[in-house]
């Protein structure tokens, strides 16, 4: 794969919120799959992890899991489209620890403090905020939250200010802004039951069926641009015309709560309407992503990417959209809130909407932040494998919970006399719940597939570290080995492991040191030069492999002296040019002593100066 840099350092700082993102993801996952076991084996870790708990941890990890995601997205993105710096890397970074470590206390909280106790001892009792789903976080928590979003937000708007302003840029912006003044109403507590519920949907409501949706958008058509070489006009219209849609929509399609939490009656009407209309910025997202991969300029390498992106669109139409309008209006909602027809719902509206554009940013910036365009060809069919085994896990799962909610629905709510208890009516849903677990199974191997998209290489003993060592030293590498040991596939491992592009030249006997270094090329007319693979990743900072370096001619390996020895540069004869290896740049020879010869032998002058591993 084509090396490629970054073209603004700091946006280097995205890195880290992408891996913690995906280790929470995992994390979720986990307690998500313990819960689903827990509804048909009840005493499951009881006492050490209750029901509700788990259900805390599995709610909390994937909101602070998304922001990881969406705050590592907006540090890659916005340099880019402002085209200056991040205005401070540093606070960046800061606000990384503080929000993980503030994260992971509060999770160590809830499962080894009583929660009323932790309560007790977070200031609860000062200003009451606890204890309301998926807003159960701690005081100091809430306050933590809020000091990153604070200290995040003048990062990125202050990016945004002094640089160019462009659509996503803007909208991304304006959802991140939302988001954060939305987290406000978490500490407004009440008295009063409704004035409570309702403000606690203008956080639940008005975060996933409004700010969140911007983000969405923003985060799907910076990706579609870059993996599709679409105009920035075209993109531009579509995406004003779906963030208009989705808010309008979104914010008053919340009415069809506030009719059932005791609010005027014209709630019903207005809220039924424009839930019913929600479906269609969903439904125009998916015709936009379709639309820009068939107007594309070009292929671009990271497919994998591209498919995530489709994804996005077609899953969050389906989960939002489809699966939200089947029971939105009223009449419908009277029976279907809260039951497990409600489950389906959120959970295929959250993989589709938020998972999957996460993964698609974190598929197409993750290869750039470790120095290449894409991906190997075989790590992204390991991606694109994962894509499909989740989003089939995750169908099982749903279809599952809609057919248990329809059989809830008629067992327990819809008859006016001799209705099914509510446990009794959970007794005959258990085949069901154990397809969600089946399901929930499927979905967890798909994320350990896309975990396991680096190539695989099981160690024999201590090469790995061995390799890491002369990485880190700048050392040269000689691998020796029969033909079918695994040399190629080792260093494609530690390639992706240490996040550095691999250049591979396999060597022949008419391999010459133009072929490595590069030549002059007749273009338009000039005469203009062409890097060869060498020169390209000694430029580029990336690890150079010569598989079976004997077979090359003798006057080709001379030229890898220089960049072998302490001096690590390489004199271009052609070119009068002298070029200093890049920070990350490595060179790795490798072949087969058994078909070494007299005539062909790895001259002294040159193993010499090599680390060997065999």
């Amino acid at each position: 794969m084509q090396a490629a840099t970054l073209k603004y350092k700091s946006q280097a700082v995205a890195k880290p919120y992408f891996i913690a993102a995906i280790g929470l993801f995992v994390g979720q996952i986990v307690f998500g799959l313990t819960l689903g076991i827990q509804y048909v084996v009840g005493d499951l870790f009881f006492p050490a992890i209750p029901f509700n708990i788990a259900r805390m941890v599995h709610t909390n990890l994937l909101i602070v899991w998304l922001l990881f995601g969406f705050m590592g997205s907006a540090y890659y993105l916005v340099p880019e489209e402002s085209e200056t710096e991040l205005h401070s890397p540093f606070l960046a970074k800061l606000m990384f620890w503080v929000f993980l470590v503030a994260g992971a206390a509060t999770v160590l909280g809830y499962l080894l403090v009583p929660y009323a106790t932790l309560a007790a001892a977070t200031g609860n009792d000062i200003l009451a905020t606890m204890g309301r789903e998926f807003l159960e976080q701690p005081l100091p928590t809430k306050l933590g939250i809020v000091v990153v979003a604070l200290v995040f937000l003048f990062n990125i708007s202050m990016t945004v200010l002094k640089g160019r302003k462009t659509a996503i840029s803007l909208v991304l912006l304006a959802g991140l802004w939302g988001l954060a003044l939305m987290f406000l109403f978490a500490f407004v507590n009440p008295g009063n039951l409704v004035r409570d519920k309702m403000y606690w949907w203008f956080v639940v409501h008005l975060w996933v069926e409004g700010t969140w949706e911007l983000i969405l958008g923003a985060l799907l058509a910076y990706v579609l641009i870059k993996t599709t070489g679409v105009d920035r006009e075209v993109i531009d219209k579509w995406l004003y015309l779906i963030i208009t849609m989705a808010l309008v929509t979104g914010i008053l399609g919340t009415g069809h709560h506030f009719f059932f939490i005791g609010l005027p009656g014209y709630w019903q009407w207005v809220g039924s309407v424009f839930s019913a209309l929600e479906p269609i910025p969903f439904f125009m997202m998916t015709l936009f992503a379709f639309n820009m991969v068939q107007r594309r300029r070009r292929e671009h390498p990271n497919q994998a990417a591209v498919l995530w992106a489709v994804g996005t669109a077609v899953m969050g139409f389906l989960g939002a959209g489809l699966w939200g309008f089947i029971h939105t209006l009223s009449p419908v909602n009277y029976y279907t809130h809260g039951s497990q027809i409600t489950a389906a719902h959120g959970h295929l509206a959250f993989y589709g909407a938020y998972v999957l554009v996460v993964i698609a940013m974190i598929s197409y910036a993750m290869p750039v932040l470790r120095g290449r365009e894409a991906n190997p060809r075989r790590a992204q069919a390991w991606e694109m494998w994962s894509f499909w085994i989740m989003t089939i896990g995750m169908a099982v799962m749903v279809l599952a919970l809609t057919a248990a909610g329809v059989l809830q629905v008629w067992l327990q709510r819809m008859p006016t006399e001799g209705a099914m208890p509510f446990m009794a009516t959970q007794d005959q849903l258990r085949f069901f719940y154990w397809t969600r677990v089946a399901g929930g199974t499927m979905f967890l191997a798909g994320l350990l597939v896309y975990l396991a998209a680096v190539p695989f290489y099981a160690a024999q003993g201590a090469e790995c570290a061995l390799f890491e060592h002369a990485f880190e030293r700048r050392l040269p590498l000689l691998i020796k080995g029969p033909t079918g040991c695994g040399k190629t596939r080792f260093v494609e491992h530690m390639a992706a492991r240490l996040g550095r592009p691999l250049v591979t030249v396999s060597c022949h006997d008419d391999l010459s040191a133009a072929d490595l270094v590069g030549r002059h090329l007749i273009a338009g007319g000039d005469t203009v030069w062409s890097d060869g693979p060498l020169t390209h990743a000694v430029r580029e900072g990336a690890i150079c492999y010569l598989d079976e370096v004997v077979e090359a001619r003798k006057d080709t390996t001379v030229v890898l002296h220089p960049l072998a020895d302490d001096r690590r540069v390489l004199p271009l004869e052609r070119t009068g040019e002298t070029i200093a290896a890049a920070p990350g740049f490595m060179l790795v020879i490798s072949y087969n002593p058994g078909y070494q010869n007299l005539l062909k032998g790895l001259k002294p002058s040159t193993r010499q100066r090599f680390v060997a591993l065999a």
